[in-house]
Parts: C-alpha cells; sequence; structure tokens
C-alpha cells in the first residue's frame, strides 16, 4: 500500500511555523528585512508580475495559499511609496533566510 499524502501532524506544524514566523517578525520590526537581504530585489510582483519588488521593500508578513501538504507561501512587503502589501512568491531558502536573521 502507497501513501500519497502526507500525515495530518505535517500539515499542523507547517501552517504553525507561518504563524510563528508572523509573530516574530512583529517583534522585531526594529531589525527589518528587506528584499535585497533575501535576494528577492526585483522579484515579480503578484498576481500580475507586471513589476518588480524593490530590493529596499520591507518584508512585514508571510502567507500561504494552495494545498496544505505543498503550499505555496509568499511574503507581504511594503516600500513606503505604495499603499498595500507587495506580494512575491517565496522559494524555500528565503524562508530559511527569515529563520535565521529572526533567531539571531
Amino acid at each position: 500500500m502507497i501513501h500519497t499524502s502526507l500525515p495530518r501532524a505535517t500539515h499542523t506544524v507547517a501552517m504553525s511555523q507561518i504563524a510563528n514566523l508572523n509573530r516574530q517578525l512583529i517583534d522585531h520590526r526594529a531589525t527589518p528585512i528587506t528584499a535585497a537581504q533575501l535576494k528577492l530585489g526585483e522579484s515579480k510582483v503578484l498576481p500580475y508580475g507586471d513589476t518588480g519588488l524593490p530590493g529596499t521593500a520591507v518584508l512585514h508578513s508571510l502567507c500561504w495559499d494552495g494545498p496544505p501538504e505543498f503550499p505555496c507561501v509568499h511574503g507581504h512587503f511594503t516600500d513606503g511609496t505604495r499603499h498595500g502589501s507587495l506580494v512575491v512568491d517565496l522559494p524555500a531558502k528565503g524562508l530559511k533566510e527569515i529563520r535565521r536573521r529572526l533567531a539571531a
């Protein structure tokens, strides 16, 4: 018998990690994380991808969508010149870098 889905506990851990990182981002407002530090400068901004993310944009939260087994994580940035968030897809190495910077 082959199991194609992850255990339910795996889903909870992944989503709770996003919630935990969001709490940490609020706690670390004095030490902002920029798009350039995450190597996301000039990334396509969602939903249309018609503009590049400025390297100076500051990460303020994370979200996810898609199936819990393999969620797509997005970073919400502000650049001080536009209203609302600039949302970009966040690669796994970007998520690791956020964890590293918040742990410091």
